[in-house]
Formats: structure tokens, C-alpha cells, sequence
């Protein structure tokens, strides 16, 4: 007699177990799914919990495991029928209960665990098995969410806590250990009283009552306490927690720090008070145009500026009929055309409603859309009656300032002229009489030379110096009178060229002065010729002039750049392109102390004898310089030498 058995290996010394199988029907009511298959796999029977699994009944003896099923590793992926737990079991002898998927007829995808025992004859021959499908699903989707809670209330920013109904601590995520202060070994098992104010111990008991009916508590806000004694606002969702036959055990409580946003809304709340205040001090009205609704609220500032009542109801069109006709249409399309543009800016006359007094304002809006149709329209108005009669009265002054300022340049220009013609006249009439003077106390000098005494011959010669002197004075004068730039015309210069020019007119002098000149590549510029060649002539002749006795002149132009420091210093257009060139020489120096001194017509700051000179060349100088929007400024040390720094623009500005 054949009598089946089954056979489990044993995982941990891999033996074979033989266990009798009851024999009869399977259990038709369990509700895990159970079938058995011969050796082929072929289903020889199942229940009725096995067909609803695989969704559809397999015909005994003619379909093979899993039926119509499909199957699939826990990973997603699809797994054959040979690599299924039974296939395995009844090829290998060796159980396999690695969860899989089986997707049945209805689509639906089912976890289960399998469970083999194979089956065996007397002769110990495989003869099929006896399998069991556990569906544990929902035993998975429950693990899931609950990783998932545990991964939310671990990583959650809000401090999620959970207690007993009597108030004990069960739970307490890292987000309450950040906000509160406290580790969750220090608050579990403790009562949330350690963290309650003692103005707000009164709340816990009222909200523990609310929860033993089953009630939800949302957005309650309250004041707890840190470890570090930090008072912080908080808003709290307290939600009952139930067992499975629905009784209330406990509380979950999800507590948001709202500190920040308390500390906000109140600094709004002043900021928006002293807005008011300022809007008040200050006599700014505000209106609000409801767009929808064609509704116009004035504030009582606006309304004061446009001497409207409160009880008078205030519309658009009482607003039109106040404006002058003059600048309604202009105060209209600015209006209307804002709805378009978002922005509303006008300055307009208005006849004030409540004495009919003509007055000015400024007004200002902007527009603020629901979605892209307009909403509100909202702005402010001042009044600037009293800034546009100043206005006016500074525009009547400026008006005739520029009148007289017209008839002062004009006169000027007239003076100018006539100076300018003076100048040339007294030049030549005063030149004229010098050059007779020369001569004739020459020509006497010349025919009397043996006839007169020494004494009346030193007199004739002192004539004649100071005659010289005197020619010398007049055309340096002529010279600084018409140094004026408005009538010359300003061209491109190459400075090396005016430089070779001025050694050429000094060469006689340069000579006897055994002198050496050295120069750095000079820049070109725009600027006037003619005052150029003076600003060199004069700079090279004041340093032949004041040579040291006994030493060679060594006279160096250097071209550096300005810093912007520099220009900053001499108050410059550092906007625009500067050279800077350094004439310095070996001669007699002078102390810094008189730096400025020497730029002043007629001074001098040596004995005339010595130094012959008229004490215009280097005052001339600075007032070319300054023709030309440049500074010039000295540097000297007695024995020493001076050096003089010029900067000059190098592209001429109207």
C-alpha cells in the first residue's frame, strides 16, 4: 500500500524529515490559498482561497502551476515557471520560500509567501507536493507605510510627539529635539508639563478632554518652553490616536515652530502703523478704485486735500468734475491707460469742492492684477500747490537772471573788445616813444663818446637799459593781456615739435648757458599753438635764467601718468584724459614756502640785478595753463634745483 508523506529540509543540518500527510479533501474554507500537484506540476487539486488568488479556476490535471497566474521576483522583474518555488522543490528537493509576485487574471498583483512539502511513495519516489500560497500584502503595504511614517516624522521639520492619554511622552522625533532643546532620552516618559508655561499649564487638561472624545484639534496656537528658557510660538495639530478596535490610547501631536512668523506679522503690523503715522504727518492721501466694482474709497487725508466731507459719498465722476477742464482729458488717459502700462503718474489742477479754490496735486498708482485682468487700483496724492508757486516764482528768477546775466556777457564782451584794442594801441603808442628814447641816447652816446664825461656816459647807458627793460615789460604785458582762449581755435599739437621750436628762439642762450635739455616722447594734445609755444618758451627761460653760477644747466622733461588721487587733489574731471609733464632743473631753487607765490604777476623772488626777468613769464604760464583747463604747480629746494608739473587734458572740452 502507498502511503504519501512529505519532506522539509531542515535548514540547519539539511536532513530530510518524513511527516505523514493526512489523506481526504483539502481544507475547502482556510483562508490561505493551498493546493497540491503531481510530479509533472500538473494541479491535481486546490481551494477555493488558492482560485480566488490566481483569479480564475485551473482544470485539474491539465494546467500547471501557477495556473494563468503570472509570476515575478519581489524586485519587479518577470520569473519563469522553471525557476518558480514549486518547480524548484520538485527538481532540486529543496524548499525555496523567497517571497514572490504573482500577477493574476484580474491584473492584480499579489505578495506571497510559498510554502512546499513534497510529496513521496514508498519507494521514496517524488509522486508531486502539497503547497501553500500566504498572501502578505497588506503585511507588506503596512511595513512600507510604516517605514514611510518613520522616515516622515524622522525627517520632518515640524516636531511630531506622541503621549498617553494621562499626558506621558511616547515619542519624540529629532525635529522636537532641534526646536525644544530636549533629547528624546530626556522627554520619553516624561509629561509635556516640562515644556508648558505656567500661564498655559491650564490648556493641557482642556485639550487631553477634547481628544477622549474623539475630536481633532488643528492650528491651535500656544507658547512653550526650550531647555534654554526660550519662549516660542507655536501652532499645534493634536490628532487622537486609536487601537484596532477603535478605542482612543493615545495622541499624536505635531507642533510648528510660527516664532518667525509671529515676530513678521508683528513687524508688519508696526511697520503698517507707522505708515499710517508717517501717511498722517505728512498730509499724503490714499485712494483704493475697486475695478470690479467701479467703487472710489478716499482716505480721510485725500479727502481733506480735496475738501470733501465724510458723509459725501466720493465716485470716479465726482473726482473727473473736480479737475480743471484744462487737464481733464490729460488726467483721464493717464488713468485709463494705466489698466494697460500697471502705472498711474500726474500732476494736475483741481477746483477744491468744498470753497472752489484752485489748487495743485501730484498723484501716483499702481495697478494689481487678479491673474491678467486688473483688480485694484491703488495710489497716493499730495498736494503741491505751495512747490508749484515756488516753482513758477524760481523759474520767473531764473528767467530774469538769464536776462541779466545775457546783458553782463554781452558788456563784457564789449570791455573785452575794447581792452583787447587798448592793449595793441598803448603797445604801439607807448613802444614808440621807448624805441626813440633807445635810439637817440644811443646815437649820443655813439658821437660823444670821447667829448662826454664817464658819469653823463653811465647815465646814457642806464637810459638805455631801462629803456630795453622797459620794451621787454610792455610785450610781456601785451602778452599776459591776451592770453584769453575764447578767441583762439584749439588744434592738434605735437608737443615734441613746439619743444624744438622754443630751443631753436633759445639757442643763443642755451649756449652760454652751457645748458643740456633732455626729454622724455611728449604727447600730442588739442590745444592752442600759440600759448603752448609761451607755456614752454617761458618754463625753459625761467630755468636758463636762474642758473647756478659755475654749474651747466641740466633742464629733463619727464611724461608721467596722473593718478586718479592726483586728479581728485587738483579737482580734476577724472572723467577725461590727462598728461603730465615734469620740467626740472639744476639752478638755484627756491624754498616751498613760496610754491604759490611765484605763479602771481610781477612777483619776484630775487634781486633784480642778478636775475633779470619782469615776474610775468611764470604767471603767464599758469594763466595759459588754466586757458586750458590744466593745473601747474611748483616744487623747489634753494640750491637744488626746481621742478614744475604741468597736466593738461589732452583732448580739448567746450
Amino acid at each position: 500500500m502507498n502511503r504519501e508523506r512529505s519532506i522539509f529540509q531542515n535548514k540547519k543540518s539539511n536532513t530530510v524529515i518524513n511527516t505523514p500527510f493526512p489523506s481526504g479533501d483539502l481544507v475547502p474554507h482556510s483562508p490561505i490559498a493551498m493546493y497540491t500537484c503531481n510530479a509533472k506540476g500538473y494541479i491535481t487539486q486546490y481551494n477555493r482561497a488558492a482560485a480566488e488568488l490566481w483569479g480564475a479556476e485551473p482544470v485539474t490535471g491539465a494546467e500547471l502551476w501557477p495556473a494563468k497566474a503570472k509570476l515575478f521576483y519581489a524586485d519587479g522583474n518577470e520569473m519563469s515557471v522553471e525557476c518558480s518555488p514549486m518547480v524548484l522543490a520538485l527538481s532540486t528537493t529543496i524548499k525555496n520560500d523567497t517571497e514572490i509576485l504573482i500577477e493574476n487574471s484580474k491584473g492584480e498583483r499579489i505578495v506571497i509567501a510559498p510554502y512546499c512539502s513534497l510529496l513521496f511513495d514508498a519507494t521514496g519516489n517524488i509522486t508531486g507536493s502539497m503547497n501553500m500560497l500566504v498572501n502578505i500584502t497588506e503585511r507588506r503595504k503596512n511595513e512600507a507605510d510604516a517605514a514611510t511614517y518613520k522616515a516622515i516624522v524622522q525627517s520632518s521639520d515640524d516636531a511630531i510627539i506622541s503621549k498617553t492619554l494621562s499626558g506621558v511622552i511616547t515619542s519624540w522625533n529629532p525635529a522636537a529635539e532641534r526646536i525644544f532643546g530636549y533629547t528624546a532620552e530626556e522627554m520619553i516618559g516624561e509629561t509635556l508639563y516640562k515644556i508648558i508655561p505656567d500661564d498655559r499649564v491650564e490648556e493641557e487638561p482642556l485639550i487631553l478632554q477634547r481628544l477622549q472624545r474623539g475630536e481633532r484639534i488643528e492650528h491651535f496656537e500656544t507658547q512653550r518652553i526650550t531647555k534654554d528658557k526660550r519662549l516660542l510660538d507655536l501652532s499645534l495639530t493634536i490628532s487622537p490616536v486609536k487601537d484596532n478596535n477603535g478605542n482612543i490610547i493615545g495622541a499624536s501631536k505635531i507642533a510648528r515652530d510660527i516664532t518667525e512668523k509671529k515676530n513678521a506679522i508683528r513687524r508688519i503690523r508696526e511697520g503698517e502703523e507707522r505708515l499710517r503715522m508717517a501717511i498722517s504727518s505728512t498730509g499724503i492721501g490714499t485712494w483704493d478704485y475697486n475695478v470690479a466694482t467701479g467703487d472710489l474709497s478716499w482716505s480721510p487725508e485725500c479727502k481733506a486735500i480735496f475738501g470733501i466731507s465724510d458723509d459725501i459719498k466720493v465716485t470716479l465722476d465726482l473726482f473727473y468734475q473736480m479737475v480743471h477742464p484744462d487737464d481733464l482729458e490729460y488726467v483721464r488717459t493717464n488713468f485709463d491707460s494705466g489698466f494697460e502700462t500697471g502705472d498711474y503718474d500726474v500732476a494736475f489742477r483741481f477746483s477744491r469742492y468744498s470753497d472752489k479754490q484752485l489748487r495743485w496735486v501730484k498723484s501716483q498708482g499702481k495697478v494689481y492684477y487678479k491673474d491678467t485682468t486688473p483688480d485694484h487700483y491703488i495710489g497716493i496724492v499730495l498736494d503741491v500747490t505751495e512747490e508749484r508757486a515756488a516753482k513758477q516764482l524760481l523759474e520767473n528768477t531764473v528767467h530774469e537772471r538769464t536776462i541779466d546775466l545775457e546783458k553782463a556777457k554781452n558788456a563784457l564782451e564789449r570791455t573785452n573788445n575794447e581792452l583787447e584794442e587798448f592793449a595793441y594801441v598803448a603797445s604801439h603808442d607807448l613802444q614808440e616813444p621807448l624805441r626813440k628814447i633807445k635810439v637817440f641816447a644811443d646815437r649820443i652816446r655813439i658821437k660823444a663818446k670821447d667829448k662826454l664825461p664817464e658819469d653823463v656816459q653811465a647815465d646814457l647807458s642806464k637810459i638805455i637799459s631801462s629803456s630795453e627793460k622797459m620794451s621787454v615789460l610792455i610785450k610781456d604785458l601785451l602778452n599776459y593781456a591776451t592770453a584769453q582762449p575764447a578767441q583762439l581755435v584749439y588744434q592738434s599739437i605735437d608737443l615734441n615739435a613746439v619743444l624744438q621750436s622754443v630751443q631753436e628762439d633759445l639757442d643763443i642762450t642755451i649756449t652760454n648757458k652751457q645748458a643740456t635739455i633732455t626729454s622724455d616722447k611728449l604727447p600730442v594734445i588739442e590745444a592752442i599753438p600759440l600759448q603752448m609755444n609761451q607755456l614752454f618758451y617761458n618754463l625753459l627761460n625761467n630755468s636758463l635764467k636762474f642758473a647756478l653760477t659755475g654749474r651747466p644747466v641740466a633742464i629733463d622733461i619727464r611724461v608721467l601718468p596722473p593718478t586718479a588721487e592726483e586728479l581728485n587733489t587738483l579737482h580734476l574731471d577724472n572723467t577725461q584724459e590727462y598728461c603730465k609733464l615734469v620740467f626740472k632743473d639744476n639752478g638755484i631753487g627756491f624754498s616751498d614756502a613760496h610754491a604759490q607765490r611765484i605763479f602771481t604777476i610781477f612777483q619776484r623772488l630775487n634781486n633784480k640785478d642778478t636775475y633779470p626777468g619782469t615776474g610775468i613769464g611764470l604767471a603767464l604760464c599758469k594763466k595759459v595753463v588754466d586757458n586750458h583747463n590744466g593745473r601747474i604747480y611748483a616744487k623747489g629746494k634753494e640750491n637744488e634745483g626746481a621742478s614744475f608739473t604741468v597736466i593738461l587734458p589732452l583732448h580739448h572740452s567746450a
